[in-house]
C-alpha cells in the first residue's frame, strides 16, 4: 500500500488553480521528486497531503485513509507519522538548536530527557553543529538550519518526510549531510519520502545529488 496519494487532485482558486489534476504516489521505501512547481503549489502540495488544505476535485490518502473523511483524532495520529520539512526549515525563535530539535522528540520518543537529550546532541554533533547548540535559529545559516531540521525529523523516525527545495541555498558540505540523512531515512525507517522543487528542468548538480537517493522517482509534468 502507497504511503500517501493524490488521485485527480485540483486545488486553488476555481479561475486559476495552483495545482490541476495532480496524481502521484509514494511508497515505504521510496523517494519522488516533484519538480517544476510554482512556489504557491509548492506551499500547497504540503497542506493538501496533510490534510490541512480540502482540494475542489480529488481525492488523497495516508496510509490508506482518506484524510477528509476519517475523524479528526484520527486525522491528527496519521499526521504525527509525517514529517513536513518547509524550504527554510521550521524552528522555534526563542528555543536554542538543541532544544528545537528535542522538543518534538518528547512527544515521539519514550525515553528519557537524558538520553534524548544525548541522541539530539549527538546527531547534531555528527553533522557538524556541535558548536551551534546553544545558538537560536537566527544565529544559523541556511545550510545549518536545513540540516538540522532533517536532523530533527531523522530522530523522530517519521514514515514519510515532505520535503521543500532540500538543496536550494545549501552548501556542498551541508548537502552530503542532507543526503546522509535522507539515505538514513529511507534505509533505517523504510521512509516515504516526497521532495517538492520549482526547479523545472533540474541540472546536473541537483539531479546529481537526488540520484545517490535509493529508489528514485522523478515525476516530471505532475503540476
Amino acid at each position: 500500500m502507497e504511503a500517501v496519494l493524490l488521485s485527480d487532485v485540483t486545488a486553488g482558486p476555481s479561475d486559476s488553480p495552483i495545482v490541476l489534476d495532480l496524481s502521484l504516489e509514494v511508497y515505504q521505501g521510496e523517494t519522488v521528486v516533484v519538480p517544476g512547481l510554482s512556489r504557491d503549489a509548492q506551499d500547497l502540495l504540503p497542506r493538501l497531503t496533510l490534510g490541512l488544505e480540502r482540494p475542489r476535485a480529488g481525492v488523497i490518502r495516508m496510509f490508506g485513509h482518506d484524510v477528509h473523511r476519517v475523524p479528526s483524532a484520527e486525522l491528527r495520529a496519521l499526521r504525527r507519522r509525517i514529517s513536513y520539512i518547509p524550504a527554510g526549515g521550521q524552528m522555534i525563535s526563542n528555543l536554542t538548536l538543541l532544544d528545537n530539535v528535542v522538543l518534538p522528540l518528547r512527544y515521539h520518543r519514550l525515553m528519557e530527557e537524558d538520553a534524548l537529550q544525548r541522541e539530539a546532541r549527538g546527531a547534531l554533533e555528527e553533522h557538524g553543529l556541535g558548536g551551534c547548540l546553544s545558538h537560536r535559529p537566527h544565529q544559523l545559516n541556511p545550510s545549518q538550519r536545513r540540516v538540522a531540521s532533517l536532523v530533527r525529523s531523522t530522530l523522530t523516525q517519521p514514515e514519510v518526510v515532505v520535503l521543500v527545495d532540500p538543496f536550494e541555498g545549501v552548501d556542498a558540505e551541508s548537502a552530503r549531510s542532507v543526503l546522509a540523512l535522507l539515505e538514513g531515512l529511507v534505509h533505517r525507517c523504510d521512509a516515504a519520502v516526497l521532495i517538492t522543487t520549482h526547479v523545472k528542468n533540474l541540472d546536473r548538480n541537483y539531479r546529481g545529488r537526488l540520484l545517490e537517493l535509493p529508489n528514485l522517482r522523478v515525476l516530471m509534468g505532475a503540476a
